[in-house]
C-alpha cells in the first residue's frame, strides 16, 4: 500500500481534479508534459500543457515484479517533439509517469502519487494524415525490468556511455580501435 501525503489523503475524500504529470528525460532536453488545460509547476520543473499528451495506456500496480509495457500517445502537430523524436535515439530513456490530485485552485494536494516507471522501448510510430486532421506519435514504454534477461553491462557505445554521463565521449572512436580493451576485474 502506497503512502501517500496528509493532503493528498484529505483531498481525495471529496470532489477533486486530477492531473496526470509525464516526465520523458529525453536527450538533450527533459520534456514534461500535463493532460490538465493549464501548466503545473512541480519539483523545479513546469509540466506543459501544450495538448501534445494525448493519451497514456493503461497501468497496473501489483506486488509482484513483471514485465509491463504499454503506449503513451502525443500530438504531432507540433514540430518540437516529432524533432526530438526522430533526430536522436531516445530508447531506454526513462519516463516517469504520476497522478496529482488537485485543489480548488488547481494546485497539487500534498504529493503527486508516483504510478509508473518506465522506459522508451523501440522507434515511435509517426502517423501524419492531413485528409483525415491526423498527427499524432506512438511510443511503446516499458518497465525498467523489460530486458531483465540481457547480460549486464555497457556497450561501448556513445549512446550507452552518454546515458550515464551525458558529456563523455570516450566511446566516440572506440569503434576505430584495433584491439581489444578488457574491463572490470579478473
Amino acid at each position: 500500500m502506497k503512502n501517500l501525503h496528509p493532503d493528498t489523503k484529505a483531498r481525495l475524500r471529496v470532489d477533486h481534479f486530477r492531473a496526470v504529470l509525464v516526465a520523458l528525460d529525453f536527450t538533450p532536453t527533459p520534456v514534461y508534459l500535463t493532460d490538465t488545460p493549464y501548466d503545473i509547476e512541480y519539483g523545479g520543473n513546469v509540466y506543459l500543457a501544450t495538448g501534445q499528451l494525448l493519451k497514456v495506456g493503461a497501468l497496473a500496480q501489483t506486488m509482484d515484479i513483471r514485465v509491463a509495457s504499454t503506449n503513451i500517445e502525443f500530438d504531432a502537430v507540433d514540430p518540437s517533439l516529432v524533432a526530438i523524436l526522430r533526430n536522436v535515439s531516445q530508447n531506454n530513456r526513462a519516463v516517469k509517469m504520476s497522478v496529482a490530485i488537485l485543489n480548488a485552485d488547481y494546485s497539487i494536494a500534498g504529493e503527486p502519487i508516483a504510478m509508473q516507471s518506465m522506459v522508451i522501448d523501440g522507434a515511435p510510430k509517426i502517423t501524419d494524415d492531413p485528409k483525415k486532421g491526423v498527427a499524432k506519435i506512438q511510443q511503446k514504454i516499458s518497465s525498467a525490468f523489460a530486458n531483465w534477461s540481457q547480460k549486464a553491462g555497457r556497450r561501448t557505445t556513445p549512446a550507452s556511455q552518454q546515458r550515464f554521463f551525458p558529456n563523455d565521449t570516450g566511446f566516440d572512436f572506440s569503434a576505430t580501435t584495433d584491439k581489444e580493451i578488457k574491463w572490470g576485474r579478473k
